[in-house]
């Protein structure tokens, strides 16, 4: 479903499976039960005063590929919810604007690196304290695959004084040239000549030919 227009004043809307796109935004309440919510703006509004956004599913700010930001406003409750963020640069990613007070994101189970890249990310502000979050019980993933290489570094962490949640992630050593020096330069198609791609390989090392 893809909704085009600045839908404002809305009533209840819910999603029970399948993938939700907004353009602009959705003024109404919101629940998600399953299914994922992402955007083709850079900058969408769920909720607004007095407004209740529950979401027990996806949110990815960034489904038009573009980085983008999701405001959400009123009372909004995360439930074994799952963030799939994108990382641009040092700096730049995807984010969740939490403006009122009145939330609960103890529920966020999952961040999910769908674009990575190397630095500091604000991933989500909110309007007051988020410390309630207990980061050690998010899994943090990488395309949806869980992390196995111990050269990948990420850590979940809170501005307290700002009320952010910051993502840093690292490739411990720096980016590898993985040499490939097979015999006769074949690649062996029944059978692994890498064992295991997760484990020799991180985000942003290659393989050279000999």
């Amino acid at each position: 479903l893809i909704l085009t227009a600045q839908n404002t004043g809305m009533g209840l809307f819910t999603q029970n499976d399948g993938t939700v796109e907004l353009t602009y935004g959705w003024g109404g309440d919101y629940t998600q039960n399953k299914g994922t919510l992402t955007t083709a703006g850079t900058n969408v509004t769920m909720g607004g005063n007095g407004t209740n956004s529950v979401f027990k599913g996806i949110i990815n700010p960034n489904g038009a590929g573009n980085i983008g930001t999701l405001v959400i406003d009123g009372s909004v409750e995360f439930d074994n919810t799952r963030y799939i963020v994108s990382l641009q640069g040092t700096s730049t990613s995807d984010l969740v604007d939490i403006k009122d007070s009145n939330f609960d994101i103890t529920g966020l189970r999952t961040l999910d690196i769908g674009l990575w890249s190397e630095g500091d990310y604000k991933i989500l502000v909110s309007a007051s304290d988020i410390t309630g979050l207990n980061t050690n019980n998010v899994a943090i993933l990488i395309n949806g695959g869980a992390i196995s290489n111990n050269r990948i570094q990420t850590d979940l962490g809170f501005n307290n004084t700002t009320n952010e949640l910051w993502l840093t992630t690292a490739v411990n050593g720096g980016n590898l040239e993985v040499i490939w020096d097979k015999p006769m330069q074949n690649w062996n198609t029944s059978d692994s000549n890498w064992t295991n791609e997760q484990v020799v390989f991180a985000p942003g090392d290659y393989a050279k030919f000999l």
